[in-house]
């Protein structure tokens, strides 16, 4: 297994995208290099599960694949699962590293310098949380080549709820898997009418050509360590930068979800540390006419979740979850007014 790699030449300006083009649709010449970025902390099963979907990627000929997996953590714990994963895959490379600063934009931003030292042409992510079908590597490369777009992803789908769910705990995963297809499908309608280069790309299920990102000198915003949101800013950036990204509706991720995020509490909070991360965003400085309009925003956010609250008795449940997530998102507009910042991540959830 590469633990690290040495520096390797790399390519600027436009002359490397013609290279890379040239490599993807003419068979014989140098395969186009592609890393795949795993960010994990200290949830070594769930990141087995998704080493064991990625040993099932169908991986084109013209392609050459680098594993990144950057452990967020003080000391390494993931030799063993490495290892196995490497032997498994011999065709690929597979380089592990350590980022001790604790917190997801850091690891993102070690990956990603990791691709580029690698001399690679084309970077994705992925959640060590999630599964991937065989043919997501494959539909996410197809569309950002065949629409000469520079950033791409596709839907996230939930898991199976777990064996052991208690009742309650269904209703807030069927809640769940409800707010997943409305999303999906808002996404889709964009795409259907080739207007999907405004529909928000996660790092969940996200592919980027690198030439750009080396160009455009972005990466994610380190002071968002714990809150979350650091790519919902990235994307929010590199739009004002120009690129060109679309959505990839058959490049599907599948997220597992542990039994400690199936709660009403966990759902309010995540609700809330969303919108703080939102408002601080947009709006960095507080002013009378923007608490005039959080004033507009927190009564009718306020009434909304209250309809949809009663609403859920009848429709099995299903807008429960947006509800409570819409309340959470009521605490987190008033939070963010007086300066609060949210630690979503300051606890792992699953193992």
């Amino acid at each position: 297994m590469e633990v690290t790699a040495g520096p390797t030449k790399e390519h600027h300006g436009r002359s490397q995208q013609v290279g890379v083009a040239d490599r993807m649709t003419h068979p014989g010449v140098a395969p186009v290099k592609i890393s795949i970025g795993i960010i994990t902390r200290e949830r070594p099963k769930l990141l087995t599960r998704l080493l064991d979907s990625l040993l099932k990627l169908s991986i084109d000929t013209r392609f050459s694949i680098v594993f990144i997996v950057v452990e967020n953590n003080h000391q390494k714990t993931l030799e063993t699962e490495l290892s196995r994963f490497q032997t498994a895959t011999p065709s690929a490379s597979v380089i592990y590293e350590l980022e001790p600063r604790i917190g997801i934009p850091c690891a993102r931003n070690r990956a990603v310098d990791i691709a580029i030292r690698s001399g690679c042409d084309l970077h994705a992510f992925v959640d060590d949380d999630e599964q991937v079908d065989p043919n997501w590597l494959e539909n996410l490369t197809r569309a950002l080549w065949n629409r000469q777009l520079d950033l791409v992803g596709g839907p996230m789908r939930l898991d199976a709820c777990p064996d052991t769910a208690t009742r309650w705990e269904r209703v807030i995963w069927n809640g769940l898997v409800h707010r997943q297809t409305r999303i999906e499908r808002s996404a889709r309608r964009k795409w259907t009418a080739n207007r999907d280069g405004n529909v928000m790309l996660a790092t969940n299920n996200w592919l980027v050509n690198l030439e750009w990102l080396r160009e455009a000198k972005l990466r994610f915003d380190e002071s968002l360590r714990l809150s979350g949101g650091s790519d919902a800013l990235f994307f929010r950036q590199a739009k004002l930068l120009g690129i060109r990204s679309g959505w990839v509706p058959d490049a599907i991720t599948r997220e597992h979800i542990p039994k400690t995020r199936l709660s009403m509490a966990y759902q309010f909070c995540r609700g809330r540390d969303q919108m703080i991360c939102s408002y601080r965003a947009k709006y960095p400085r507080t002013s009378f006419l923007l608490l005039v309009r959080s004033l507009s925003f927190v009564t009718y956010k306020s009434l909304t979740a209250g309809f949809l609250l009663c609403f859920s008795s009848l429709d099995r449940g299903r807008s429960l979850v947006r509800s409570i997530r819409m309340l959470g998102g009521v605490a987190g507009r008033v939070v963010g007014i007086f300066g609060g910042r949210s630690r979503h991540y300051e606890i792992v959830h699953g193992d």
